[in-house]
């Protein structure tokens, strides 16, 4: 009866789980529809103005759209974005 040889432990490491989220908000100026959730980062679709993407505790990211309809990525402060 042979056994297999038991593979060695992997490094330690730490482990981070984090609530993402994708939205279209349909040009949408209430901020209520991300307020009423507890998320890391948010993924947003048809922004209208980047003015609107502005939520306080989040850093936002936004992509000039061609057709007045942009997108955002939003990280909570904690969690900068880099390469964005």
């Amino acid at each position: 009866m042979s056994s297999s040889p038991i593979p060695p432990p992997l490094p330690s490491r730490m482990t981070y789980t984090y609530l993402i989220v994708t939205l279209n908000i349909n040009g949408s100026t209430s901020a209520t529809k991300l307020q009423l959730l507890e998320v890391d980062i948010a993924m947003l679709q048809e922004v209208i103005s980047a003015a609107n993407v502005n939520y306080r505790g989040y850093h936002s990211y936004i992509n000039i759209g061609t057709s007045a309809r942009d997108t955002a990525i939003l990280s909570k402060v904690e969690l900068p974005l880099h390469n964005v």
